[in-house]
């Protein structure tokens, strides 16, 4: 199990177009992330299971559901899979994860067994939370550690969403969340020069969004309720 410092970590929504030109630029003067594919090692592809209650409290942020998120995680299709919950105060975010495998997801109702994601799986019983939605997209990744503290940038294409009732990952097509768009995330402790460069570079301006929310509107899974905005951070 691994608990990940608070970080900052600014989102940008832009066009497929700026997508492809901050990506050049990226890969000029950042390093490609370990875990990358790809001609540039840089890309990879990313599968989430998000979860929330019967009434959608995370969605709608209510009482101590509005700061945390669940989900379950795989990169490129593998049998290897992350447990993760993810918090955020202001623009600061902590994520506790735990390493498991696609045998793993059978096991969400062992809360009294000792395994690795047990932490996991005993947060999903006391918040009564089930899964509801798959969320799958290209990502490009790119780090450096030139400067006093590492870096990441990574921008998120290709965005699709699946509606789900249990905690398996789907193959069925989803619905494309952000046509011709991308969204553009920075990580780092600190406000870092070459980030600084990118920003007036390319003239962007932060935008709150996330691709849970978006995939849950877009899924009209809370079809006749009041939702907040969908540019909202969760």
């Amino acid at each position: 199990m691994s608990l990940v410092p608070f970080t900052s970590e600014v989102k940008y929504l832009i066009s497929q177009e700026t997508a492809a030109e901050v990506r050049h630029w990226a890969r000029h003067r950042m390093g490609p992330d370990r875990n990358g594919l790809g001609p540039e090692g840089d890309v990879y592809s990313t599968t989430s299971i998000y979860f929330d209650t019967e009434q959608f409290d995370l969605f709608l942020r209510r009482g101590s559901h509005a700061r945390a998120k669940f989900r379950i995680r795989n990169y490129n299709d593998t049998d290897k899979i992350f447990f993760e919950r993810k918090m955020r105060k202001s623009d600061r975010t902590t994520k506790r994860r735990s390493e498991g495998s696609m045998e793993d997801l059978s096991r969400l109702d062992c809360i009294d067994h000792d395994w690795p994601g047990r932490w996991f799986a005993r947060r999903l019983h006391n918040r009564r939370l089930t899964a509801v939605c798959q969320v799958r997209y290209q990502r490009t990744a790119r780090v450096s550690a030139a400067e006093s503290v590492p870096l990441r940038l990574t921008i998120d294409e290709h965005i699709q969403a699946t509606a789900i009732c249990a905690p398996a990952f789907s193959c069925a097509e989803g619905i494309e969340v952000l046509p011709n768009q991308a969204i553009l995330e920075l990580k780092c402790a600190d406000s870092p020069g070459l980030f600084r460069e990118l920003i007036r570079d390319f003239d962007l301006s932060p935008k709150a969004v996330s691709k849970y929310r978006l995939s849950v509107e877009c899924l009209e899974l809370l079809a006749g309720t009041t939702m907040a905005t969908s540019m909202d951070y969760l």
